[in-house]
This record gives structure tokens, sequence and C-alpha cells, in this order.
């Protein structure tokens, strides 16, 4: 028998006044993965998190930690969790290892936790001094030591790389990427870096005003997206004219051509339509395979009213 999800979440909703803020979000986190709750500011995610730690009550949808029902075994369920929810709240007065220390007294937790969350962020030549000292990314990592106390089955991370400097960010991600393995944990962070996400996560999930564009992996959502070839060559119109004979549909975007075409476009696609641009003397600058990025697919599927479902594209 297979264990539970680290997190489910189905049909949750929640309405200010008269503004929906969830409608029907469903997704189902992998064990092990690094779960990313995509979107720009304002599509819910942070009020998704409130919601599935209950720090504020959904009107509707039910959410599920390591199997326990959060609204029925609300102790249970959150035993499981360790959560930084916008910027940690730390006694500034108080050195780093300080304030691990009154977490880990109120939990129960030994000493030994501290040091060890204190090497698993890196935070252990900064242990004993004071918070106020510390840069945003030393506070964001000192956050994330004291919601590791206990080794916790699911981390959950609300957007850890905001507000960090290029190289802030290049280090959270690096921390981000080797938790699963080195904790045992699944990670579940929220983000507007779109660019930053397609590095650190396995799996994600877009929101848009509320709702669930897509929840997979990133494999299934790449897969989801056509294959594209872009073309540089003089004179424009003769390439234009050899690829849609091969069979391509063409677009222009400045100075380039995009292919595409129903069949599979592969390497040696590109080969022979090299060989018949040089044949026929068109001067090839570019030619090459292209995939949408994920701020790419994101825009796209932005402007598009229906949701999607796991495994669909709008």
């Amino acid at each position: 028998m297979s264990s539970p999800l680290p997190l489910e979440i189905k049909g949750l909703s929640r309405r200010f006044g008269a503004v929906q803020a969830l409608r029907d979000v469903t997704l189902n986190v992998p064990e092990g993965s690094i779960y990313a709750f995509l979107g720009p500011n304002g599509a819910g995610k942070t009020t998704a998190i409130r919601c599935m730690l209950g720090l504020i009550q959904a009107n509707g949808g039910e959410v599920r930690i390591a199997g326990h029902d959060l609204r029925r075994k609300r102790t249970k369920a959150l035993a499981s969790v360790g959560a930084v929810v916008e910027t940690p709240a730390l006694f500034p007065n108080l050195t780093g290892r300080e304030n691990l220390a009154l977490t880990a007294r109120v939990l129960g937790h030994e000493k030994a936790e501290i040091d060890r969350v204190l090497d698993v962020t890196e935070m252990s030549h900064a242990a004993e001094r004071r918070v106020g000292q510390y840069s945003l990314g030393m506070r964001q990592r000192v956050g994330i030591a004291r919601a590791l106390l206990g080794r916790p089955r699911l981390l959950v991370l609300d957007e850890p790389s905001n507000g960090l400097d290029p190289a802030g960010i290049r280090d959270m991600r690096s921390l981000i990427k080797a938790l699963p393995e080195r904790e045992n944990t699944t990670v579940f962070m929220s983000s507007h870096l779109l660019s930053e996400v397609e590095q650190t996560a396995t799996h994600v999930s877009l929101m848009r005003a509320g709702s669930t564009l897509f929840s997979g992996s990133l494999d299934e959502l790449a897969a989801l997206q056509p294959t594209t070839i872009r073309l540089k060559a003089d004179p424009a119109s003769g390439a234009e004219q050899i690829a849609s004979n091969a069979g391509f549909s063409t677009a222009k975007e400045d100075d380039t051509l995009v292919l595409t075409r129903d069949e599979d476009i592969t390497l040696d696609t590109i080969a022979e339509l090299n060989r018949t641009l040089i044949a026929a003397d068109i001067a090839v600058h570019e030619l090459r395979l292209a995939k949408s990025g994920l701020e790419e697919i994101f825009l796209k599927m932005a402007h598009d009213e229906t949701p999607a479902k796991k495994g669909e594209v709008q």
C-alpha cells in the first residue's frame, strides 16, 4: 500500500466579500518533488497557502497533508509541515541560534536539531550574530532553518526569493534544489519568478485570477508545447517558399521565420531543410529547434479564459 501524498488539495475555494480569491483549486503534490505554485501577484497564491496551512478558513474544498484532513485532523496534518509564509517573523535583538532555540523549545526538539538546521541552511557561521544585523537572504535562511526543525515531510515556502539580489537568488535556488534529497522532504513553493522556477522545480501549478491553468510536471508541460524551427535566411522570401513546400506553416517574428508542422520535428528534419536551402543557394544564418520557455507558456495561457486541467494547456 502506497503512502499518502504529502499534499492533496481538492476544489479549494475562498471568497472575500464580493471577491472570489480562489476558484476550485485542485492539485496533487508528489513525494520528493519541488512543486512550484506560480502566478503573478494577486493570482491567489498566498491565499491558497494560508488556507492549506489553516491560517484562514476556506469556503469550500478539501486539504489533506500526509493523508490527514486539515479540518478534521488539524494537529496531525500540521505536524507534518514546516512553513515560511511571506517574510519570516524573527526577533531582531536575538541571535539566529536564539531564535531557533525558542521554536525548538516550544516544539520539544533537542538542541542538536538547531545545529543540524543551521548546517543545512549554511547559517552556522552567523548563528551567534543578532538577526537585526542579517541581510534579507540570511533572514530567509534562518526562517527556512526554523521550518526544517523536526524534519517535516512537507516544506511550504511563500516567495522564498522575493526581494533577493541575483547572488541571493542563486544561493536560494541551490538550497531549495538540495532539500528533497538531503532532508527527505517535499518542497511546495510559490513564486512569480518564472525563469527562476524553470531552473528549480520538478512540478508546477500555474495560477491566474484564483484558478488553476495547469498542474503537472515540467516535462508534461513541455511535452504539450509545439516544437518550432527558427530560421534566419537570405533571401527570406525564398526560404519561406521552400519551407512551405516542405509542409511547414510559417510565421514571421522580425527577421526570423518561425516554422511549425503537424509531424514531429527532429534534428533530422532540420538537417534535411538545411540541405534543401543550401541547394537553392539560400544563405542560412540561423536554423535551430526551439521550445517555449515557462514564461512564454504562462503568458500564452494567461490570455485564455478557460482554466486547464492536468495535462491540458488551453
